[in-house]
């Protein structure tokens, strides 16, 4: 079983176009995506589970496996039962453990007898998750699953997403605008902007590796290191690619460590310096 291995992807809607040369999601590991609204994150996830036909580009998913998939809408008709779910789903996937469906629906707190349209948002992600992880898959594609899980579920789920990453022939992929929940489950981060990757690598790597110089004003500070800048109402913010070789260089510069929330913001709101 291979890597799950993107390459020369495009994707246009309109004036947006999604334009990925080369991206591999390795076995074993789970990879984080993030980005504001309009990065093309799920246009992403969308075309690697085959639910968009992509315009150019290869994607070979390293397995004959099916996908197990949570999108950001719940795409379950809306007036069936967790057993008529489980009926459907049985039908479609070899190896569908209808006893882990029905126990991981009690963990999380789903009332059988409610039909789709009567859970709530939160309900409607927990669902999809228990589908994903009920029959044999591949890879995990995750498109924002904890959208509108308190805390507690969030976790529960990423347990969840642990448990399955046991096994190290598998892979994960998953959004969130949760920044926290990529930091607690990823080993990888990509962020996109624009349709376009910014920033791919290891976790620790990209988090060590990158810091936050806040300055005064625009000092017009320009370089190899600085890669992106964004003006605030009383300062100017620099994003430093090589905090050591930057702080070597400019030892009187004091450059902060970031958060990955930190970076998305510097990345979806500031410019190239």
């Amino acid at each position: 079983m291979g890597d799950f291995i993107i390459k020369g992807l495009r994707k246009t809607y309109g004036d947006f176009s999604l334009e990925i040369p080369e991206l591999v999601f390795r076995r074993g590991f789970v990879t984080g995506i993030v980005g504001d609204n309009g990065a093309g994150k799920t246009t992403l996830m969308r075309c690697m589970t085959g639910a968009i036909v992509v315009d150019e580009g290869v994607i070979d998913p390293g397995s004959d496996l099916p996908a197990g998939v949570v999108f950001d809408e719940c795409p379950f008709p809306q007036d069936l039962k967790s057993k008529q779910l489980s009926s459907i789903f049985s039908s479609m996937f070899d190896g569908w453990d209808d006893s882990g469906f029905q126990r991981m629906l009690k963990d999380f707190g789903i009332d059988e007898s409610k039909k789709v349209k009567e859970y709530s948002r939160g309900m409607r992600m927990k669902a999809q998750v228990a589908v994903a992880l009920s029959h044999p898959t591949g890879i995990l594609v995750l498109d924002e699953p904890t959208a509108g899980m308190d805390p507690a579920a969030r976790e529960e789920f990423l347990d969840h997403v642990r448990d399955y990453m046991v096994d190290e022939s598998h892979c994960a992929v998953m959004s969130s605008h949760i920044t926290s929940d990529i930091e607690k489950i990823a080993d990888y981060v990509v962020f996109l902007k624009d349709g376009k990757v910014i920033i791919s690598g290891e976790m620790s790597d990209v988090i060590g590796r990158y810091g936050i110089l806040h300055a005064e004003k625009d000092s017009g500070l320009r370089g190899e290191r600085i890669v992106r800048r964004r003006l605030q109402p009383h300062g100017c913010d620099y994003l430093i690619d090589g905090i050591g070789e930057f702080s070597a260089d400019h030892p009187d510069m004091n450059v902060d460590p970031v958060t990955l929330e930190d970076l998305m913001i510097i990345i979806s709101k500031g410019e190239e310096a």
